[in-house]
């Protein structure tokens, strides 16, 4: 049994290493099993180590109807947030030296519904200067776009640049203006 949130790296070639940290967010009603599967295959696919962002289901009939609960949060949380991306667009970068606090009291007082939003934000916070790509599928859009939404929030747009999203079968109606993603 994996844990709402939790992160694991899955490298079934070996490859050790890359130069890009890929994530990878699975949508609704994935089980712990299946979503390492998939990150695991990825991983081969790709050649290099992916790490996993779980998004949990609690189960056959009580998980989906969770899971289209807390997608509709999530979905709320994203119309929400586009409102403000503009306003992110020219702001300067943070010093990095500002960012553990701001990540400290991002996480104590702000509204993130899906412990998967705030496990990928932090993520992208600690590895921000590394070139970073997510790939998300279904309701893992929301959640990765929402994270952005954070990041962006907290740290300005310039914190998206080394940021690339593939996105599939994606419900999230939007991203963040300072952000690429193919969908």
């Amino acid at each position: 049994r994996s844990d709402d949130g939790e992160v694991n790296c899955y490298d079934l070639g070996g490859a050790g290493s890359s130069p890009v940290r890929v994530y990878f967010v699975n949508g609704i009603r994935v089980s712990g099993r299946d979503h390492a599967v998939t990150a695991g295959l990825l991983s081969l696919l790709i050649e290099s180590p992916v790490w996993g962002v779980y998004n949990r289901t609690t189960g056959a009939i009580s998980g989906l109807i969770f899971d289209v609960a807390q997608c509709m949060l999530d979905y709320t949380q994203n119309v929400t947030a586009r409102f403000t991306s503009h306003r992110n667009l020219h702001r300067p970068p943070v010093p990095d030296v500002e960012v553990p606090e701001l990540l400290r009291k991002v996480k104590q007082n702000s509204v993130v519904w899906n412990c998967a939003t705030a496990r990928l934000l932090e993520e992208l916070v600690l590895h921000r200067h590394t070139p970073q790509m997510i790939v998300a599928h279904s309701q893992g859009n929301l959640i990765t776009s929402n994270a952005l939404f954070v990041l962006e929030d907290m740290l300005g747009a310039s914190a998206l640049h080394n940021i690339r999203v593939y996105s599939l079968a994606s419900p999230a109606p939007a991203w963040p203006l300072g952000l690429r993603y193919t969908n």
